[in-house]
């Protein structure tokens, strides 16, 4: 049974500006430690911008998957996406945002991006 569904999209070009004036900043309030470790390995800054992004869409998603938005239950820094198998995303959730799911809670996560934008969708499924 589906508990929430999470749809965003945003485009890269605000995602660059942001990281243009500001890059320590943004990367800080967004990204987890082994997200920043897969970010510094990208070489080429339009890559960096869609992966960045990407990363953002996902846990504003999220965020309207649980149902929350971006708060105290739910902040940047509770959710790491990582590559999983053959680099399907994989959505990691901190202690303290799995509390107010339901035991078991399976998270589905699709990023995508165009040139100018970047997309993504979260579904929580409960069994």
């Amino acid at each position: 049974m589906i508990y929430g569904i999470g749809v965003d999209s945003v485009e890269i070009s605000r995602i660059e500006a942001i990281y243009d004036k500001r890059p320590e900043i943004l990367i800080n309030q967004i990204l987890t430690e082994s997200e920043k470790e897969q970010f510094n390995q990208i070489k080429q800054k339009k890559r960096k911008m869609e992966w960045l992004a990407g990363r953002f869409s996902a846990k504003e998603s999220m965020s309207k998957a649980i149902g929350t938005g971006v708060c105290e239950t739910f902040s940047f820094k509770d959710g790491e996406i990582l590559s999983g198998q053959n680099a399907k995303p994989v959505f990691l959730l901190s202690e303290k945002t799995l509390k107010v799911l339901p035991p078991g809670i399976k998270i589905h996560v699709s990023i995508t991006h165009t040139r100018t934008t970047a997309s993504s969708i979260v579904i929580l499924d409960e069994n």
